[in-house]
This record gives structure tokens, sequence and C-alpha cells, in this order.
């Protein structure tokens, strides 16, 4: 579903907030998909895992991340890492 909606109204999108796994589609997925739509899209993946962009890169380089957010996730410090991806740091 999140794919379809992203599909009709791809314009609306700067960033995509993607739990590692889901029910139909990994995360994976979705952001391999959405990234062949528009390549300029920012991705920010939410887990229960310490995950690091550097080792995540080295892993699945075909994959291209912005960023992780750690659940539990915590409100400031979902905005704080949201605001830093849309800024370029």
């Amino acid at each position: 579903m999140a794919l379809d909606h992203f599909k009709q109204h791809v314009d609306d999108y700067d960033v995509v907030v993607t739990d590692i796994r889901m029910p139909s589609m990994t995360g994976f997925e979705l952001a391999r998909a959405i990234k062949r739509i528009k390549p300029s899209i920012k991705i920010v993946f939410i887990t229960a895992f310490d995950i690091y962009k550097d080792e995540f890169e080295k892993m699945m380089p075909s994959t291209k991340i912005d960023g992780f957010i750690t659940k539990p996730v915590r409100p400031e410090a979902f905005a704080k890492t949201i605001a830093r991806i849309l800024s370029g740091e």
C-alpha cells in the first residue's frame, strides 16, 4: 500500500521512513522500488537493531539508505534525524 501511495504522490515526498521488517514486502525491497521511481528520495529505516550506515553500505551496497532510527523511537531523536537528513548533513 505504501508503494502504491508513493507512486501516486511521488512529488509529495522528500523522505520515506520505513521499518525493515514488514508483512508483505521488506523495507529493503520497498527502498529499492522507491529509489527506482525517484532516485533522489531520502530513505530512513526504523529498526530494533543497532545498525550503522557504514556497516550497512558494506553489506548491502546496492541499497542506498540515508539513515537509521533505532527502536524504541523517541520523538526528539526522530525529529533530529529527519531534520539532519533533509538538510543534507
